[in-house]
């Protein structure tokens, strides 16, 4: 079973520091609260994706009251969260552009069982086969790529 990492952890001071000041400045009365209207702004501060579906799922796990508002330890735990997600995804496409040799968006049975082996999976040739037929004709592409190692 793997462990739970906070977010939060991972975060530098550099980082954290950023995300109070511009925090603050949609804290007008001290409250340690932010309206859900102006998360967006303070995503758009930061440079992040404010689209609506985004932040409607981000809410949602922010806001368990569902008062309308955050407190600042909400939002770092989130912009921790967010902030992982990007790692993982510079990661995966990585990871996918080093066995696709051909540079051509997919990669082959062969080079996906060494991808798997490498995240300590290891499928056997009939699975493999399957799996790559479930996601396709004989190459799975990034996204099929994507879905099968994040499945866990």
């Amino acid at each position: 079973m793997t462990e739970r990492v906070d977010p939060v952890s991972e975060l530098s001071e550099e980082q954290i520091q950023e995300f109070k000041e511009a925090f603050a400045l949609f804290d007008k009365d001290g409250d340690d609260r932010v309206s859900i209207a102006d998360l967006t702004k303070v995503m758009e501060n930061l440079g992040l994706d404010s689209s609506e579906g985004k932040l409607k799922a981000m809410l949602e796990e922010a806001d368990p009251q569902n008062d309308g508002s955050i407190n600042f330890h909400s939002f770092l735990t989130l912009l921790a969260r967010k902030q992982l997600d990007l790692d993982t995804d510079s990661e995966l496409q990585e990871a996918f552009r080093y066995y696709d040799r051909d540079n051509d968006g997919l990669i082959s049975p062969h080079d996906l069982k060494l991808a798997l082996g490498e995240l300590g999976e290891h499928p056997a040739d009939g699975e493999l086969e399957a799996i790559v037929m479930e996601h396709g004709d004989s190459h799975i592409n990034y996204t099929a790529f994507v879905k099968l190692v994040t499945a866990k």
